[in-house]
């Protein structure tokens, strides 16, 4: 039998801070294929990389002559800020991390 330490309050609500962004991350990640897909049935090429996706967005949005339908722009409009909120929740946990990184002196500094 392997015995176990137990974690203090604060080790929980650290690795809890860890889920929750890698949890995130993963929804950001389905957003975005879901966003990627939906545009291609709409003949959009959809950028790989989540940045050049991010950007491509609004020329899509902003482009009266790509043929998209309004309900299809509205949807778009909102799987667009569905990803933003995402981003920046991930990086208002990014930012407490760091925070946690700093105050903690067993922390590897790169």
């Amino acid at each position: 039998m392997r015995v176990v330490a137990i974690k203090t309050v604060e080790q929980q609500d650290i690795q809890a801070v860890h889920r929750v962004r890698s949890d995130l991350m993963d929804q950001r990640k389905a957003k975005a294929n879901q966003l990627r897909g939906l545009a291609s049935e709409d003949g959009l090429a959809a950028p790989k990389e989540l940045l050049h996706l991010m950007s491509a967005i609004p020329r899509w949005l902003e482009d009266q002559e790509n043929g998209l339908t309004e309900r299809f722009r509205r949807l778009l409009h909102g799987l667009w800020g569905d990803l933003k909120t995402l981003d920046e929740r991930i990086e208002e946990l990014d930012r407490e991390i760091e925070q946690i990184a700093r105050q903690d002196p067993v922390a590897i500094r790169l």
